[in-house]
């Protein structure tokens, strides 16, 4: 009985894996905008002369980092279904 559940809830998560592909892009566009919102917020706070040397670090390795990643990742959800 256990078992058949199991078997049950995969083939649905199988099933609804382009829907739960298109929600997850959803997600990573989210994250993008707010890596994008992050770096022109630290862009201003610089040019208002309000300057963190660790903040700023952290915000351009989201730029390096975070955006080729949420690229990688939606690249292959659009794979997901086809």
């Amino acid at each position: 009985m256990i078992g058949r559940q199991l078997v049950n809830r995969v083939q649905n998560a199988y099933a609804n894996r382009r829907s739960y592909a298109m929600t997850a892009q959803k997600a990573l566009g989210a994250g993008k905008k707010l890596i994008n919102a992050l770096g022109r917020a630290n862009e201003f706070a610089n040019s208002i002369g309000i300057s963190n040397p660790k903040v700023s670090g952290a915000v351009g390795a989201l730029h390096k980092y975070g955006n080729p990643i949420a690229d990688f990742a939606s690249g292959e959800l659009d794979k997901v279904g086809n």
